[in-house]
């Protein structure tokens, strides 16, 4: 606990950029347990109703949270990187 008080100092004068790629983690995450929910939902529509368009809802609903878990990721990496080049 000792070292995070010593780091503090140094982090705030950054802390926009921490914070922004806190957001992007927080998405990251959300986005990535939504995966999950979006097969199972697409699964069950598409046995219950047995329609082609279900499956392929649930499936361009898996493609974009794939994207922003993918985009809010890099943006994560990219920005804690920009703090830590700066400190």
């Amino acid at each position: 606990m000792n070292v995070l008080k010593r780091l503090v100092p140094y982090v705030k004068k950054h802390w926009v950029g921490m914070l922004l790629a806190f957001l992007c983690l927080l998405v990251s995450t959300l986005s990535g347990l939504l995966i999950p929910r979006f097969l199972g939902m697409g699964i069950d529509s598409a046995l219950t109703s047995g329609l082609r368009s279900a499956v392929i809802m649930a499936g361009l609903q898996i493609v974009i949270a794939s994207t922003v878990t993918a985009l809010s990721g890099y943006g994560n990496r990219y920005l804690s990187q920009v703090v830590a080049q700066k400190i």
